[in-house]
């Protein structure tokens, strides 16, 4: 599914220069989780509000599209 849902990102967000998944493994010494990690990078710079919000309404989404409890977006330039 990462190539539609890039794709979907891509038709969505012109701002968007380019997007990565990864799975990132953490721990609190007592369990390991595993939590699906997707990266983007801006065209421009954008304010703190701003990425803050973009962040959320997409890791909504993601989570939506997904079907996942957990994941993590974080958005850079």
């Amino acid at each position: 599914p990462f190539p539609e849902l890039a794709q979907e990102i891509k038709l969505n967000y012109d701002q968007v220069k380019n997007v990565s998944f990864s799975e990132k493994l953490q721990t609190n010494f007592n369990e390991i989780d595993t939590i699906p990690m997707f990266e983007l990078t801006w065209k421009d710079s954008i304010s703190p509000d701003t990425k803050q919000d973009f962040e959320k309404r997409l890791a909504m989404w993601l989570s939506y599209k997904l079907d996942l409890q957990k994941l993590k977006v974080e958005i850079s330039y």
